[in-house]
């Protein structure tokens, strides 16, 4: 898990703010993954800052445009409280979960790879 600091202008945080917007598109250059924290701040702005945390993630290049994550995001106080409320067998579901979606990733980036190898 990383904390991302981003800056984002105030018409999308007081949309991720009041749950309107519940995805972020950013270009990935930073090797975002579920569970990271992102943390906006509007430069404009001194009203402090926001975080939310990465639920799920597409990179896949049918849907997005090359270098590109789209992020499903939850506010950080959403995810404590689901947090609170798991039990043992739900947290380590939750790890089981995120073990798999992290080795279906590795295996996609190594074909995709492949593929490219191949192509030259």
């Amino acid at each position: 898990m990383k904390i991302h600091n981003l800056k984002i202008e105030e018409e999308y945080l007081n949309a991720i703010k009041n749950r309107s917007k519940t995805f972020e598109i950013r270009y990935n250059d930073r090797g975002y993954q579920v569970g990271d924290i992102l943390v906006f701040e509007d430069p404009k702005e001194e009203s402090g800052q926001y975080a939310v945390f990465v639920t799920y993630m597409v990179s896949d290049e049918r849907f997005c445009k090359e270098n590109f994550v789209t992020m499903s995001i939850k506010p950080i106080d959403e995810v404590l409280y689901q947090i609170s409320k798991m039990t043992q067998e739900d947290i380590e579901e939750a790890i089981k979960v995120k073990h798999e979606y992290n080795k279906n990733a590795h295996t996609n980036t190594v074909a995709k790879l492949s593929k490219m190898e191949e192509q030259q």
